[in-house]
């Protein structure tokens, strides 16, 4: 199953490296540099030669006798002998991770973490191997020895093993049938042991240190080597020619033109607003989503923009997901369905309103009628009453469907 790196998102699903964990002491300051050092650096291509390190958070492991340093590219993971059992040729779209991957190797089988921190969607051939899994079921046989820092090794060591290896875990858990050991150095880079309670000995390694192993120059070339050609999608636009009546079409009328929600950046740009660059994420990934900062009349609207293609474009080429009109904010012309605008009478945003499914809400100052749409509650139309002026102050439409209509 694919999954989000959620814990990696800085914002717009980029994903850093963990600068390492703060310390009391100076010296636990230095140890722990050493560590984050140990942990970001090499791109798994290892010499069989290479010593097993003694840090746990090396995220290193000896397989049959040969050095694996995780995270490695799946060419150099498969260059070991191991064979994907599965389509290599499948994709997977920045940000996500794959868990329990099963990879072969004569009569050996293992579990591995694939993950995706570029800039457009690879196939799985292309992605990293952030780690990988075993346990006692997969080495009934005794197909292959596996072995971590400081001599722990599979079915061997035991509890108090572990322990005296590596201290006391960030998360310990005692259950019926094994004791489960977590070392965490920081999000997505732990490693978990498990005891079986009857044979006292590891019957489970786990093993994923998923982090970018590019470095700045080579991010910033990725980023400037991102197309600004209009994207199929982009192409594909088109503008809509009336509002119609239904509010959940999420068409919009915003300072006198059409939208149909989400609408290209580019879209905007044709009636009259400009990009403000300094404050707009300029390249997006594909299939993640940025900021953009529009300016017209001197008002400004700062929304998410979305890029709905594979690969990584420009933010012109993505989609504007929410507009919004307010007194205190943005303050631009905006109609919805209806003849809803700003400035309408209370009683006739009501009367405009029959027949359509609504929820009210209320504060001190403010009355909120909220359309939702039909896929989603995050999709809506929102319009906000000022109580002491019975009239409407603000409208918001927001949508952000997961692809778009063909």
């Amino acid at each position: 199953m694919k999954k989000l790196l959620v814990g990696f998102m800085t914002g717009l699903l980029c994903v850093m490296p963990a600068a390492g964990v703060m310390a009391e002491e100076a010296a636990a300051e230095t140890t722990n540099e050493a560590q984050a050092e140990t942990a970001t650096e090499g791109d798994g291509a290892q010499t069989d030669a290479q010593a097993l390190s003694d840090d746990i958070y090396s995220f290193q492991a000896e397989i049959d006798g040969e050095v694996y340093q995780f995270p490695m590219s799946f060419a150099d993971f498969t260059a070991k002998g191991w064979t994907y059992d599965g389509d290599a040729a499948q994709t997977m779209e920045p940000g996500q991770y794959t868990a329990a991957e099963t990879f072969k190797k004569d009569a050996s089988r293992l579990y591995a973490t694939m993950f995706n921190l570029g800039m457009n969607t690879v196939a799985f051939s292309e992605c990293q191997i952030g780690g990988f899994s075993v346990d006692s079921y997969m080495m009934k046989d005794g197909a292959f020895s596996v072995k971590l820092p400081k001599g722990i090794e599979f079915g061997v060591s035991t509890l108090e093993d572990v322990k005296a290896a590596y201290g006391e875990p960030s998360r310990e858990y005692d259950g019926e049938m094994y004791t489960a050991l977590t070392y965490e150095y920081e999000t997505y880079q732990d490693v978990e042991i498990q005891v079986d309670k009857e044979t006292k000995v590891v019957s489970k390694i786990d093993m994923r240190n998923m982090i970018e192993t590019a470095g700045e120059a080579d991010q910033a070339q990725a980023e400037a080597a991102v197309s600004d050609e209009v994207t199929e999608e982009v192409k594909s636009y088109q503008a809509p020619t009336e509002l119609g009546d239904d509010l959940t079409k999420f068409i919009v009328e915003y300072d006198g033109a059409l939208y149909q929600m989400p609408a290209p950046v580019s879209e905007f740009e044709k009636n009259g607003w400009t990009v403000k660059e300094d404050q707009s994420d300029m390249t997006v990934k594909g299939k993640d989503f940025g900021w953009v900062s529009l300016m017209k009349n001197n008002q400004e609207l700062r929304a998410i923009a979305q890029n709905y293609g594979d690969n990584a474009t420009t933010i012109r080429n993505c989609f504007v997901t929410t507009v919004k009109g307010d007194d205190n904010s943005t303050d631009m012309p905006i109609t919805v369905q209806k003849g809803i605008t700003r400035g309408m009478a209370k009683a006739d945003l009501e009367k405009a309103l029959e027949g359509v499914t609504y929820e009210f809400e209320e504060s001190d100052m403010f009355e909120y009628y909220t359309i939702e749409g039909p896929e989603s509650s995050l999709d809506y139309v929102q319009i906000l009453v000022r109580k002491d002026t019975g009239v409407v102050q603000a409208i918001e439409v927001s949508y952000t469907p997961k692809e778009l209509a063909k």
